[in-house]
């Protein structure tokens, strides 16, 4: 296993290594004297072995995520709170816990300025992007 994990970490120095060489000197630069002496590929592990227990990992693509949706879904989350607390102001003086009330509304008043920055941020990714 040992082995496996040193070819590959040197794998990936070479292919750091090409394409650095790209970014120096894109114009020059060309990769056919690589193409049959090293293969340019980035092999991710299917299993990891820890103990003497064998974990799978699924070939899964990661998600495009901009966070527009966490953020509203979170916001809803402290609105809902907030009205479900509300008509039990009275109770919550009175044990002294008006704070959870006030911490829902904060987190209200977070989550829109979180909202409107994941908006921005992907806004401006999309822009740069194009």
């Amino acid at each position: 296993m040992c082995e496996r994990a040193e070819s590959r970490t040197r794998g990936n120095l070479l292919a750091t290594r090409v394409t650095l060489l790209q970014l120096l000197d894109p114009v020059n630069y060309s990769t056919r004297a690589y193409d049959r002496s090293v293969e340019l590929r980035d092999e991710q592990p299917t299993a990891h072995e820890i103990g003497n227990r064998r974990y799978l990992i699924a070939p899964v693509e990661p998600l495009d995520v901009d966070g527009v949706r966490t953020v509203q879904v979170g916001t809803g989350l402290f609105l809902l709170a907030f009205l479900g607390l509300l008509p039990f102001y009275g109770r919550l003086e009175e044990d002294g816990h008006t704070w959870l009330l006030w911490m829902c509304l904060s987190g209200v008043g977070l989550g829109l300025l979180g909202v409107e920055y994941c908006r921005r941020r992907r806004r401006f990714r999309v822009e740069r992007d194009a």
